[in-house]
């Protein structure tokens, strides 16, 4: 069940989806009821997900289908423990560890036909680190407090300091990400579902909702 205080976002991801769903359902209709293909596609999961943007999630179910939607920076390898790259085709540390250099892989594109650029990348940070009011409590913002601490102006004087300093576009494939200190928990921390990328469409109509409240 949403929290009341996460449904803002989730309205407007919500109405997108059904929009998808409509649009899955005109396709189905043209296709010959008595073919194979048109047999549905049954999946059985422990529960429902809690919702479609990864980043307010906590939970399994909701990180099994955004793994399917979402890509991240970087993964873990399949079957294994190795982080192996996502979004970023390499990446680099400095040698204080505070500054993660990721090249970018080229030709992404999302599939509202958005590009992939660098920018973009900081844009999803920049979002996240500047979030404020209900989106600060652990119930929406879990893991990014977990990797990289408060935010840009903490509510809550519980809150650490942000171990997020800044994102930068240095050319249109390349982002670097600076934070305060080394941290054993980089470069895992970039892999978590949760900080899957969204398009700047995605990121637009989210930041309307949240103004308009629908």
């Amino acid at each position: 069940m949403f929290t009341k205080t996460s449904r803002k976002p989730l309205a407007l991801l919500a109405a997108a989806a059904s929009v998808a769903l409509l649009a899955t359902a005109c396709a189905e209709s043209e296709r010959d009821p008595d073919s194979e293909s048109s047999a549905p596609f049954v999946f059985g999961s422990a529960g429902d997900i809690t919702s479609l943007d990864p980043f307010l999630a906590s939970d399994g179910e909701t990180f099994r289908y955004s793994r399917q939607v979402y890509e991240t920076l970087l993964e873990h390898e399949s079957g294994g423990s190795d982080i192996v790259g996502g979004l970023a085709e390499t990446w680099e540390q400095s040698e204080d560890g505070t500054e993660w250099t990721f090249n970018l892989r080229e030709g992404v594109v999302f599939h509202d036909g958005d590009e992939l650029t660098a920018e973009v990348v900081c844009a999803n940070f920049d979002r996240w680190h500047n979030l404020s009011g209900p989106w600060q409590s652990s119930n929406n913002s879990y893991y990014w407090q977990a990797i990289f601490g408060g935010f840009a102006e903490n509510e809550d004087e519980g809150l650490p300091d942000s171990r997020y300093v800044s994102c930068e576009a240095t050319d249109e494939l390349t982002a670097v990400i600076t934070i305060t200190e080394y941290s054993s928990i980089f470069p895992g921390g970039f892999s978590l579902a949760a900080f899957g990328i969204l398009s700047p469409t995605s990121l637009e109509n989210i930041a309307d909702a949240e103004i308009t409240g629908e």
